[in-house]
């Protein structure tokens, strides 16, 4: 999702192709650049939080292995 692009003189800027970015914040994380990074990634909110449904089950015994 990120490519190197030119900038000035022979330097070159990371550029986020956002139809394929999912936010996952990898490229923040590999990012050479020291002090601070030159990607930063606020990440997608739909990828912030799931909730997940749960149905309620009746408590079962097993006697033994099963078989």
């Amino acid at each position: 999702a990120v490519h190197m692009v030119p900038y000035k003189d022979s330097l070159t800027i990371p550029k986020i192709e956002q139809n394929i970015c999912v936010g996952c914040g990898g490229c923040e994380y590999v990012c050479p650049a020291k002090p601070w990074k030159a990607i930063f990634v606020e990440g997608k909110t739909a990828h912030a939080r799931i909730e997940l449904e749960f149905e309620e089950v009746e408590e079962t015994t097993v006697d033994g292995f099963g078989f």
